[in-house]
């Protein structure tokens, strides 16, 4: 008999500088990770295991300039499309910035902006998959389901990085 994979799911809440950040994992992967405006009376259970201790001590880490890039299992839940472009998105290296239409180039074409800003705008894990580094086509800041003032925070963390 094959033995049964957890698939229970767990929600913690999590403070950093930028706000209170729910995220949803399971034994094996981050599930979905957004910025909450209220936590309270939202009952939650949650475990403390290796995915949890991982995302916490990098998180902490990557709000202390002292981590580049997460390395932490994801499993965003999307069309094949979104899943693509969330791929993508993983490769934008840190401190830097693209705008939507020369993503969507590098996805297949201009045309598809419009598609390739929907499933950015539908990014499940924010901050470990960096849907906050594209940018509007004049530089401006566009789009971010944690609010535009939490994007500028974060590329402005991003820009002023300790070299290591």
């Amino acid at each position: 008999m094959v033995p049964k994979l957890d698939n229970q799911l767990y929600i913690a809440y999590v403070e950093t500088p930028l706000g209170s950040i729910k995220l949803t994992y399971n034994q094996t992967s981050v599930i979905s990770l957004y910025f909450e405006k209220n936590t309270l009376d939202k009952h939650h259970k949650y475990i403390i295991n290796q995915i949890f201790k991982d995302f916490e001590k990098q998180l902490s880490l990557y709000f202390k300039s002292k981590l580049k890039s997460f390395d932490l299992p994801v499993s965003p839940q999307g069309t094949d499309f979104q899943l693509t472009v969330w791929r993508a998105l993983q490769q934008i290296p840190f401190g830097e910035v693209i705008s939507y239409s020369h993503f969507a180039v590098r996805l297949g074409g201009k045309e598809k902006t419009r598609a390739v800003a929907t499933a950015i705008a539908n990014n499940p894990i924010l901050i470990l998959i960096p849907c906050h580094r594209v940018i509007g086509a004049d530089g401006g800041l566009t789009g971010f389901s944690g609010g535009i003032e939490r994007k500028k925070a974060l590329l402005e963390l991003e820009r002023n990085r300790i070299d290591f």
